[in-house]
């Protein structure tokens, strides 16, 4: 009896055995969670030196940016070319050709650096050899040409003329319309009052009336009788441009001429004649198609400024 007791309580040990066993073989495990470690680095055979563990990650991408000056402004619609803006007169272009719009008044010019460009002054009577400041550009194997100062009906100038030395008219400080010169003396181009002109310049030119003196405006502009204009401008150092511009008085041209970019010379200006003998020339050693500006009725003139290299 005590035989099968004890036997009986053994096998019960044993199968209590046999399901522990079994329901620690179906549980699922406990699972720890730990911190995520960085990606291991492999090491390097050894056969080489071992790598710092930057060289197994990827080198940082370039970002593009676009700076605020950039020669393009992108627009929901359009994109729009701004020419490049030197950062002083220093930097200035040598020759460039540009159109502007200033309230209302369209200006067209080409500008350049008198260090390697200068103005040749050519002078005939009216009509005798050129009819245009095409012909007389071409004749000269000049860049661009413009008209130049005023003249009698009779075709002689209305001041004084210096052509290579050579000169022709007399000096006159009585008309607005000669109150300036344009002035090319010992190397150097400048525009000046008559009082301050140049008895040793190999090209002068007078003409008026002076339209911007040293960045203003001069007093006693006329606000009436617009009309196609032809003008110099320059920077008071190295810098000029011969302009062509739309119909427009006096006045309102030199409010607009004080408007224009930095890169632009424009510190003092001098009136050409204009009107009907408005006529302006850009020939295609500028990288532009040819370009004649001037009065459908152009009239001949007495002479004209045409650019050429040094």
């Amino acid at each position: 009896m005590i035989y099968r007791a004890v036997l009986l309580l053994l096998m019960l040990a044993l199968s209590s055995c046999s399901v522990l066993r079994q329901f620690s073989q179906t549980a699922p495990p406990l699972t720890t969670v730990t911190a995520a470690s960085p990606p291991a680095v492999p090491s390097p055979p050894r056969d080489q030196p071992p790598r710092p563990i930057q060289a197994a990650l990827a080198p940082p991408q370039p970002v593009e940016h676009t700076p605020a000056t950039s020669p393009h402004i992108l627009d929901n619609t359009q994109t729009v070319s701004l020419p490049p803006q030197p950062e002083s007169p220093s930097h200035m272009h040598t020759l460039r050709y540009d159109t502007l719009n200033i309230n209302g008044i369209t200006i067209t010019l080409v500008s350049f650096d008198t260090r390697q460009y200068h103005l040749k002054l050519a002078d005939q009577f009216p009509g005798e050899k050129w009819k245009s400041a095409k012909q007389a550009c071409l004749a000269y194997g000049g860049i661009a040409a413009i008209n130049g100062g005023f003249f009698s009906p009779e075709g002689l100038p209305l001041g004084l003329v210096k052509s290579g030395g050579k000169k022709s008219g007399v000096w006159n400080r009585a008309s607005s319309l000669t109150s300036g010169v344009y002035q090319l003396a010992n190397g150097q181009a400048s525009l000046q009052r008559n009082k301050n002109a140049s008895n040793e310049a190999s090209e002068l030119l007078q003409s008026g009336p002076v339209l911007l003196e040293n960045g203003f405006s001069t007093k006693g502009l006329s606000s009436n009788n617009p009309a196609l204009r032809s003008i110099l401008l320059w920077d008071g150092e190295h810098h000029f441009a011969i302009a062509h511009t739309s119909a427009c008085s006096l006045a309102t041209l030199a409010k607009a001429l004080k408007l224009m970019p930095s890169y632009l010379p424009h510190k003092d200006a001098l009136n050409l004649d204009g009107g009907r003998s408005s006529d302006f020339f850009v020939g295609d050693k500028l990288k532009q198609p040819n370009i004649q500006k001037g009065h459908w009725l152009k009239s001949n003139v007495r002479n004209y400024l045409i650019l050429k290299r040094n």
